[in-house]
Order: structure tokens, then sequence, then C-alpha cells
């Protein structure tokens, strides 16, 4: 295989996986289009920060960090169908491809139930090659839990949406 295809290869699978995950924030690649934080409470822009944060930890490679994020029991489905355990997210956040550039927008925070102790993000995720060539386009879900103090991330689900025009 040649070194074009293994790439195309290792790019496509960190896409199928970042549809729910933003792996695309690996050195500096994400950009965020954050919503009006204004309306919300200090639980829903913890949220946007704890993404931004999560996104840098991936860049980092940092898996002792990841792992706090997320849950022991983390499941989650990429856009492509793939079943995720947090064991193997992490081994790919270990991983990157550093053509891909990765926008995340649409982004929509809502903190849950009488307890507050349970939230629910979704975005949109788009991926594109440095020289702007479009890759894939997804939205995804994350959900969290409120435990020990901090947010985990307890499930995600990614659905690929069809190329633009």
């Amino acid at each position: 295989m040649s070194e074009s295809h293994r790439r195309l290869a290792r790019t496509l699978l960190l896409v199928a996986l970042s549809a729910f995950s933003t792996i695309g924030s690996l050195r500096g690649q994400t950009s965020f289009v954050l919503p009006d934080t204004v309306p919300m409470g200090e639980a829903e822009r913890g949220l946007l920060r704890f993404e931004q944060a999560r996104s840098a930890a991936i860049g980092r490679h940092d898996t002792t960090a990841l792992r706090l994020m997320y849950a022991t029991e983390f499941r989650g489905v990429t856009a492509t169908g793939l079943v995720v355990d947090r064991d193997r997210l992490l081994g790919v956040f270990t991983r990157d491809d550093p053509t891909a550039v990765f926008v995340i927008d649409e982004l929509t925070v809502r903190v849950l139930g009488s307890g507050r102790d349970t939230a629910m993000l979704t975005a949109r995720l788009t991926t594109r090659r440095r020289g702007g060539e479009f890759v894939l386009a997804s939205r995804f879900i994350h959900v969290y839990v409120w435990r020990e103090d901090r947010w985990q991330i307890l499930g995600a689900q990614g659905t690929a949406l069809p190329p633009p025009g």
C-alpha cells in the first residue's frame, strides 16, 4: 500500500471516529464556532470549555486526561456505524493525520435532570484537507454525566451527512 493510501486510510478511520469525538483538535487543527453563550448558564458554558479541553488533550495525545473525561462504561457509534468503547477510542487518540482540518459548529448544550447531573451536546463536524478538499461532514451527540465533581462522557453517536452541494 502506498504512503498516500495509508494516509487516506488513517484519515478515514480518524474522521469516522471524530464524528463524535472531535479528534480533529490535533495540534490546533480544530476550529470551534461557539454559539452565543450569554443566555447559557455556568454548567452549559462549562461543558463548552470541557469540549475544548478534551480536544486539546486529544491533540497532546494525553490519554491520562482523556481517561478521566470518558466514563469507564463509555460506548459510542461512529458516523460509519463502528461501535467503540473507551479503550478503543483512547487508542485512536494516540494517532493523527496532520493533513486533516476540522470545524465544529452548530453547538447546542443542554443540562438535564432535576439534579442537573446529565447533559447533552450536539454539533456539526466538517473535515477537509489542508487544501480545502472535502472529506466528511457529520452531526454528533455527546451524553454526559456529572460524577465525582466533574463531567464525563457516557455515550456518543455520529451521523454522516451528505457532501455539500
